[in-house]
């Protein structure tokens, strides 16, 4: 299974044991069922916290994110992010 998500890991947290809960009766289509689940996020250290901040803000890490929500429009949208009406 391959998925996307946008939310916090305390979000994560439920999604991800109900798959580790249910995976032990999947069905292998293959050789066998790949149990694996794979989390990444972005960080920006500095000694400086200022410039941890602003190399954080120069990624434009806001606007892979609002891609997300434009391209895969079946996940969904923070209230902040909701598409109101035209």
């Amino acid at each position: 299974m391959l998925g996307f998500s946008v939310g916090s890991v305390p979000e994560l947290e439920p999604v991800l044991a109900n798959y580790k809960r249910t995976i032990v009766n999947a069905e292998p289509i293959g050789a066998f069922v790949n149990d694996n689940v794979m989390v990444t996020t972005k960080a920006f250290l500095h000694e400086d916290s200022a410039q941890a901040f602003a190399g954080a803000a120069a990624a434009k890490m806001n606007e892979v994110q609002s891609q997300s929500f434009r391209y895969h429009d079946t996940f969904p949208h923070p209230r902040a992010c909701r598409p109101g009406p035209s």
